[in-house]
C-alpha cells in the first residue's frame, strides 16, 4: 500500500509467518491479486481486509480484471 502510515509488506508477512500462517509479500496490490486469483480453485474464497485506502486499491484492480476471475 502506498501510504507513509502503512506497514511494510515483508514485515506484515513475517508477523503472520511467525504465527504459523502461510503468507507472502508483494510490492503492488495488482501483483498480489493476480497471484492469488491464479491460485484459487472452485469454492475458494479470498478475504481482503485493511484500511479503506487498501480496499480502494483492491476495488480498482478488481474492476480491471476479467469479471469471471474477480468474482
Amino acid at each position: 500500500m502506498h501510504s507513509p502510515r502503512g506497514t511494510g509488506a515483508e514485515e506484515l508477512a513475517a508477523c503472520f509467518q511467525a504465527d504459523g500462517c502461510s503468507a507472502g509479500a508483494f510490492d503492488q496490490v495488482s501483483e498480489a491479486l493476480s497471484f492469488l486469483l491464479e491460485k484459487m480453485r472452485g469454492g475458494d474464497c479470498l478475504f481482503c481486509v485493511g484500511s479503506l485506502y487498501l480496499i480502494g486499491e483492491i476495488k480498482e484492480e478488481l474492476a480491471v480484471l476479467k469479471p469471471q476471475k474477480a468474482l
